[in-house]
């Protein structure tokens, strides 16, 4: 990890910094220890432009969230916008939203203004409710701040500060998610006014897609790649080109979708969508399944054709892009080629073809049996049983000299939920989540596209896709579940480790526990128990779990934690019988949980951009979003004007002294060694 200058966060949760003037006495710690030469000179520097405008000074700044509780209690400010902007800006970096609570006016002055954290007080819950009621966002907060009116001084100074939580924070890139937080300021809409009076963004939108459109069109293309991996270090694309130059195969993936697929690459789907370029190249998309149960994208590719060895070299690339992960399941739908390339890259995976399209390929032969061959292949009983039942169809409907029906019933190791049974698939049964995501991004995407125009608008796809998951994430972190009495302990355990839709469906199987009994209990040794769950009004069904009260771990001969990665109803009546007051740790799946992302090492693929480079770009946003602030307060009025050009132009010479690579100049208000600029820069 790069070290930065001037005591920088390190990651895009920090950035929003406060100014601490050097004269502050609660900054001679800072100063102590540098040399005289520094001190003098960064003296120097604050005199030299005192002398170019009074009314500017040069002030190191510091971050938010390094501000101590002296600092703060410590602060004035000249009103009590000026405290809140302080207060709201502290939230946002902090993680956390405000809410203006108690204030005190005399005589038409605004003498004090407090401010709570959102989450302050409690909800109240209304009993009998016909519909659920909406998750917690309020746990008794105490974190507060308030400002007074101090008549002598002229100033509010703070009367209150209580910094702790009694909640999770959220990180500072989920922070738009919190109100306030995303709010316009009037500097930008100064600036979306002046572009859209002036036509100027319809301008600069139709001379980048002109520029676009006038590049040789492949070569424009990768050049866009190329570009992307300066940028993004852990961007992959892969290509092939025929004897005559021209583009067959190729895929794409960035940084964060590798992650994403070392999180939750366990479940691959893919399906191909056409028409989507102006090539009428097959768009393939790989997808996966996230924590939130949301469709997220692994990488995608356009291929010359959908044969068996464009399939091969599109399997091949992205085990590469993926530093040879492999799925530990696939589910696409009945392409042959596609099924032979599978195999032979995928060997281990537990290939599953596409449900609805089985369907529609019975239903193209002959309807009348679809309801048959439904049951045949949704049941979840044993080999014996799916032949029998399979055996009863055939003879009923005198369907034994159908070949095609003889073809289908050979790959029935792939689409019978008999066979399938007990492997993981995260609740996938069809691609229809595929075709859904890639009607989605062909909203985004229309035959007129060339190459570049594709991909750019291809990736506004992935990223508003992506802001659907922070979006969701931000939601289950912030808010939490009300829990009824029924298997309470329970539900307030996994209502704190899962996501909102995981924890939906942990309660839709917890609540069928109330048809189910513990029949009895046959003692293997004493550490291992079978129970014998049956529904209580049908007990000549029953489900076999054994239990292990030494390693606390349970197997259920349902299997139906092994295909979906959830505690089954059987399990959880045993449970309760063990008298265990929380789901143990082996039921729980961390795919699903809040912190599905923690911890995930990708083997040499960098997760994201580099830290450097975040900084880097967290920066230049917000120098831009201050300088519209700048500009819209600075064009008021002529005087307010020349006061802003003057106190630019000192800062513009300021930063020109700085060296770039080792902040020679920030470093010498600090009190670092002096050092000289390099002009060749």
């Amino acid at each position: 990890m790069e070290e930065s200058t001037l005591g920088e966060p390190t990651g895009m949760d920090r950035g929003k910094w406060v100014r601490v003037n050097l004269n502050d006495e609660l900054n001679t710690e800072i100063l102590e220890g540098a040399s005289e030469g520094s001190l003098s000179q960064s003296i120097q520097v604050n005199e030299t432009l005192k002398a170019i405008s009074p009314s500017f000074i040069f002030n190191f700044q510091k971050p938010l969230y390094e501000l101590t509780d002296a600092e703060i209690w410590k602060m004035q400010f000249d009103s009590v916008n000026d405290a809140t902007k302080f207060y709201y800006d502290y939230a946002r970096e902090i993680g956390f939203k405000v809410r203006k609570s108690d204030k005190e006016i005399y005589k038409g002055c605004h003498v004090s203004q407090k401010f709570v954290c959102s989450a302050q007080g409690e909800q109240s819950i209304r009993e009998n409710r016909r519909r659920a009621p909406k998750r917690l966002t309020r746990f008794n907060c105490t974190a507060s701040f308030q400002v007074k009116l101090d008549r002598t001084a002229g100033k509010y100074v703070v009367k209150c500060f209580v910094r702790d939580h009694s909640h999770d924070l959220v990180s500072s890139p989920s922070s738009m998610f919190l109100q306030l937080h995303g709010r316009i300021t009037n500097g930008d809409e100064a600036q979306v006014a002046d572009l859209r009076d002036t036509g100027g963004l319809q301008n600069h939108i139709d001379a980048d897609r002109r520029d676009s459109i006038s590049t040789v069109d492949v070569d424009s293309a990768l050049l866009y790649f190329e570009s992307k991996t300066l940028k993004d270090p852990g961007y992959f694309y892969s290509h092939t080109i025929d004897e005559h130059g021209r583009l067959q195969n190729l895929l794409w993936t960035d940084s964060k979708a590798c992650f994403d697929y070392h999180c939750f690459g366990d479940v691959l789907i893919f399906d191909s969508t056409y028409r989507s370029n102006v090539y009428r190249k097959p768009l393939i998309i790989f997808f996966g399944i996230n924590n939130h149960h949301q469709t997220v994208i692994f990488a995608a590719a356009l291929l010359e054709d959908e044969t068996k060895d464009s399939y091969m070299w599109m399997l091949n690339t992205f085990l590469r892009a993926m530093n040879g992960r492999k799925p530990i399941s696939v589910v696409t739908d009945c392409d042959k080629a596609l099924r032979k390339a599978i195999k032979n890259h995928f060997p281990d995976a537990q290939h599953r073809l596409c449900s609805f399209h089985i369907s529609e390929n019975v239903v193209s032969h002959c309807a009348n049996i679809i309801g048959d061959f439904n049951n045949c292949m949704n049941m979840e009983g044993t080999p014996e049983q799916f032949e029998e039942a399979w055996n009863k169809m055939i003879n009923a409907r005198n369907l034994g000299d159908q070949q095609w029906l003889s073809d289908l019933y050979r790959k029935r190791d792939r689409w019978a939920e008999t066979y399938l049974h007990g492997h993981f698939f995260a609740g996938v049964r069809t691609t229809q989540r595929c075709e859904s995501e890639n009607a989605y991004v062909k909203c985004y995407l229309t035959s007129r596209n060339n190459l570049t125009e594709f991909f750019r608008h291809f990736e506004i796809a992935v990223m508003n896709n992506r802001q659907r998951e922070a979006e969701v994430d931000f939601q289950s972190k912030m808010k939490k579940p009300v829990i009824g009495e029924r298997l309470k302990l329970y539900k307030e355990q996994m209502g704190s480790v899962y996501t909102k839709a995981s924890f939906e469906k942990f309660c839709m199987i917890a609540d069928e526990e109330t048809n189910f009994v513990v029949d009895s209990t046959e003692h293997i040794n004493d550490h291992q128990r079978i129970h014998f769950v049956c529904k209580w009004d049908i007990p000549e069904s029953r489900w076999r779990v054994l239990f292990d009260s030494s390693s606390i771990e349970a197997k259920c001969s349902c299997l139906k934690f092994e295909e979906l990665g959830f505690p089954c109803v059987h399990m959880i009546a045993v449970f309760k019988v063990e008298h265990l007051r929380l789901i143990p740790e082996s039921c729980i799946v961390k795919r699903w949980t809040l912190n599905a992302k923690a911890n995930i090492h990708q083997g040499g693929i960098d997760a994201s951009i580099p830290v450097s480079k975040i900084l880097s770009i967290g920066r230049f946003i917000k120098l831009l979003n201050m300088s519209y602030t700048v500009c819209y307060l600075g064009a008021k009025s002529y005087n307010t004007f020349n006061e802003t050009m003057v106190g630019l132009n000192a800062l513009k010479m300021f930063l020109e002294g700085v060296d770039i690579d080792r902040g020679t100049g920030c470093q010498n208000l600090l009190g670092g060694h002096p050092s000289t600029r390099n002009t060749n820069k």
